[in-house]
């Protein structure tokens, strides 16, 4: 019976207290949130928050791509200097939604402003928002491919040391299997666009090579 019991207990979730706001910071900050568990215990949660979110998402991630005069896909990349690091890692572009905008909205934004996207011809959301790190904080982020057809000039702040990077497919890919760093959640959103193009560039290709249904051998 006791046995039953604390199995019982186990698969209880714990129930929310309270949290209370630490610090008081523009873009980040840290919270600590009380929950009781099923033993009667209190414990205490640190994580880091955006604050109250402003749409479905705090934040957007943007892959910017064309079609070169060869015919190749192009894709966008920024290589950008990140202050927790002290260095420079290749991303997609990115930023945070602002009061009143929403998440496609904040994506035409980014692209205009980091690498200077014009005439935006295709912007789909390829992941809804969903968490970044769960284990340490609140933030959500939607994910989205552009399909762009110039690029003018950065819009950037001056605390923005970034640069913009222009590859083929077969260079994306050999950067992504390089020792170069990167943000984790680019680079799985990159592989994962060069794996889909890689895709429907087989599929037309074998639609094209494929005989006419009911044609005779």
């Amino acid at each position: 019976m006791g046995t039953r019991v604390r199995k019982m207990e186990e698969n209880q979730e714990p129930i929310f207290i309270g949290e209370e706001q630490i610090t008081n910071n523009k873009f980040l900050n840290m919270k600590v949130a009380a929950y009781r568990l099923p033993s009667g215990k209190v414990l205490e949660y640190q994580y880091a928050t955006r604050g109250k979110k402003k749409a479905s998402a705090d934040a957007v991630r943007v892959i910017l791509y064309f079609t070169g005069d060869d015919g190749k896909t192009r894709v966008v990349l920024i290589r950008q200097f990140r202050y927790p690091m002290g260095k420079e890692l290749y991303e997609t572009v990115a930023g945070l939604v602002e009061e009143g905008q929403t998440l496609e909205e904040t994506a035409m934004r980014e692209a205009k402003e980091e690498v200077g996207a014009e005439n935006i011809e295709e912007l789909v959301m390829v992941e809804p928002p969903s968490y970044t790190s769960a284990g340490m904080s609140d933030e959500k982020v939607a994910c989205f491919e552009a399909k762009v057809k110039n690029l003018g000039s950065q819009r950037l702040e001056e605390e923005e040391k970034l640069s913009r990077v222009i590859l083929t497919l077969d260079e994306l890919e050999s950067l992504l299997d390089s020792d170069e760093e990167f943000c984790l959640a680019s680079r799985q959103q990159l592989r994962a666009f060069a794996y889909k193009q890689r895709y429907l560039k087989l599929k037309n290709s074998i639609s094209k090579n494929a005989p006419e249904l009911g044609e005779e051998n």
